[in-house]
C-alpha cells in the first residue's frame, strides 16, 4: 500500500479450524438428514403411484386370462389418471359379465334372454346379438323341417298301412272295405 502503517490481527489457527470443523460437521449432518428425508419422501410417492398401477395391472392380467369376477373391481380414489383407468376397468368388467351371462343363456338354449346393446361400437356385443338372432332363425328352420318330416312320416305310414291292408285283405271285398274304413276312421 502507499500508506506507511498497517494493522494485523493474529488469531490462533486451531480456534479458526475448530469453528470450521464444527460448521462442516453440522453441514454434513444436515445434508445427510436431508438426503434421508428426501429418499423417504421419494419412496412414499413411488409407492403411492406404483401400488394402484400394480393393482390395475394385476386385474387386467386376470381379465386377459378370462377371469371375470366382482371381486376384481377396484375402488381407487386417487383423483388422477389411475382412478380413470380403474373406473374404465370396472366398466369393462361389468360389460364383460353381462356378455358372459348372455352367452351362457344362449349356450343353455335360452334365446329369449334380453341383452341390450349399450354401445354401438361394441363389436363383441353386436356379434353376440347376431349369433342369438341366427340361432333363433336356425331354430325356426329346424321346427319347420321337423314339422315337414312329421307330416311326411305320417303320410308314409298311412300309405304303408293302406298298402298292407290292400295286400292282406284282397280276397274279400267286405273284409277289405271293413279294414280300410276301420283304419281311416
Amino acid at each position: 500500500t502507499e500508506t506507511y502503517w498497517y494493522l494485523g490481527i493474529s488469531a490462533p489457527y486451531s480456534s479458526i479450524m475448530k469453528q470450521v470443523n464444527v460448521n462442516l460437521y453440522y453441514a454434513l449432518i444436515a445434508g445427510i438428514a436431508g438426503l434421508i428425508l428426501l429418499a423417504i419422501i421419494i419412496y412414499l410417492v413411488a409407492i403411492n403411484i406404483t401400488r394402484p398401477i400394480n393393482r390395475v395391472t394385476e386385474q387386467l392380467n386376470k381379465l386377459s386370462r378370462g377371469i371375470i369376477d366382482d371381486d376384481m373391481k377396484l375402488k381407487l380414489k386417487t383423483g388422477d389418471e389411475i382412478e380413470e383407468m380403474s373406473n374404465a376397468l370396472n366398466t369393462s368388467i361389468d360389460k364383460l359379465k353381462n356378455k358372459n351371462q348372455f352367452a351362457k343363456n344362449l349356450g343353455n338354449g335360452n334365446l329369449d334372454y334380453e341383452f341390450e346393446l349399450i354401445d354401438k361400437e361394441d363389436e363383441l356385443a353386436i356379434s353376440l346379438i347376431e349369433m342369438r338372432d341366427n340361432l333363433k332363425e336356425a331354430r325356426k328352420e329346424e321346427d319347420k323341417r321337423r314339422q315337414e318330416d312329421e307330416i311326411q312320416s305320417w303320410i308314409t305310414k298311412g300309405i304303408t298301412k293302406t298298402s298292407d291292408i290292400l295286400r292282406t285283405h284282397n280276397q274279400s271285398i267286405e273284409r277289405l272295405t271293413f279294414e280300410t274304413l276301420n283304419y281311416i276312421i
